[in-house]
């Protein structure tokens, strides 16, 4: 995950490669943009689906880039079903999404929280 969020980060210009989302879809996320990082970037062991790249959706599986208005990445989240995460700089980081239980994990200067939903 450090290595993927690294990746992501060091992208020159911020975006390169990645999937622009429809502009409702990505007001949606509470960032001020996000754009999707596409399974050929992904190792395999992220890829949760195979699908077509160029979709500017989100689904389930994906993995979406939160950046602020300044296209300074904040955050990458592993977008699931019942499980997911958030990789992050920030510790005081505040999650967008409303889950039961999460654990937050610190891996060098990045943070991890994971989340869970649904039953315990």
């Amino acid at each position: 995950m450090s290595r993927l969020y690294e990746g992501v980060a060091a992208l020159s210009p911020p975006g390169s490669g990645l999937i622009e989302l429809d502009p409702i879809e990505s007001s949606a996320l509470k960032f001020p943009k996000t754009r999707k990082i596409p399974q050929s970037m992904l190792e395999e062991v992220i890829r949760e689906f195979d699908r077509p790249e160029e979709i500017p959706f989100v689904a389930l599986g994906d993995v979406l880039a939160h950046y602020d208005a300044g296209d300074k990445l904040l955050a990458i989240e592993f977008y699931g079903s019942r499980l997911g995460c958030f990789v992050h700089r920030d510790p005081e980081m505040e999650i967008p999404r409303n889950h039961r239980s999460t654990i937050k994990i610190a891996s060098g200067n990045l943070n991890i929280t994971a989340w869970a939903s649904g039953d315990d």
